[in-house]
C-alpha cells in the first residue's frame, strides 16, 4: 500500500536519493555524465531539507511512501513562479523512482499537489517538463495542455522544456 504524506525535514535525505537518481535514469543521454555523475545526494539533501524548513505560505512538499516507509517519490510546489497567465500554482518538482513509475505514484503525487494548492485557494497550476520527455503523454492523460514552451541551460546543453497547465485543478482530484 503507498501513501502520500507531507514531507518532514527527515525526509530530506531520501528525496534527495530519489532526485538524484531520477536525473540519472531519465536525464541519461540527454545531460552529460559527467554532470550526472557529479550530482551529490548531500548537496541535494540540504536543498531538500532547507526547502522543507521554509515557511512561505503556499510552499509544500509532499512525498510517496510504501509500507516500510521507503520514499519511492515526491512533490514540491508553490506559487507560479514565471508569470504564466492564467497559472497561480506551480508544481516544480515530481519524481518517482524509475522502478516504481506506471504504478499510479505520479498520479497520487499530482493529486496532493492539486489538493495542496486548492487548500490555499489557488484553483490551477503549471509545471514544467523535458519537451522531449515521456512526461509529458503523463501530463497529457491527467489533463494538462501544453501551455508553452521554452529553452532552460542544464549543464551547459540548451534543453527544450514544456509548460503543461490545468486550469481547473478540481479535475485532478
Amino acid at each position: 500500500m503507498i501513501r502520500v504524506r507531507k514531507a518532514q525535514r527527515e525526509d530530506a535525505a531520501a528525496i534527495a536519493r530519489v532526485n538524484v537518481d531520477t536525473w540519472r535514469s531519465a536525464f541519461c543521454g540527454i545531460i552529460s555524465d559527467d554532470f550526472l555523475n557529479a550530482l551529490s545526494y548531500e548537496d541535494r539533501e540540504k536543498h531538500f531539507r532547507d526547502y522543507i524548513d521554509q515557511t512561505e505560505e503556499l510552499s509544500f512538499a509532499c512525498v510517496a511512501e510504501d509500507e516500510q516507509g521507503e520514499v519511492l517519490g515526491f512533490v514540491i510546489g508553490g506559487r507560479e513562479r514565471m508569470g504564466i497567465i492564467p497559472y497561480a500554482g506551480e508544481i516544480y518538482a515530481l519524481y518517482v523512482l524509475q522502478s516504481w513509475q506506471n504504478k499510479g505514484i505520479g498520479r497520487m503525487l499530482v493529486k496532493a499537489a492539486a489538493g495542496q494548492l486548492f487548500q490555499s485557494g489557488i484553483s490551477s497550476l503549471m509545471l514544467w517538463t523535458l519537451e522531449s520527455g515521456s512526461a509529458c503523454g503523463f501530463y497529457e492523460m491527467l489533463g494538462g495542455k501544453q501551455v508553452t514552451t521554452r529553452v532552460f541551460a542544464i549543464a551547459e546543453e540548451e534543453l527544450l522544456f514544456a509548460a503543461y497547465g490545468w486550469d481547473n485543478i478540481e479535475l485532478l482530484f
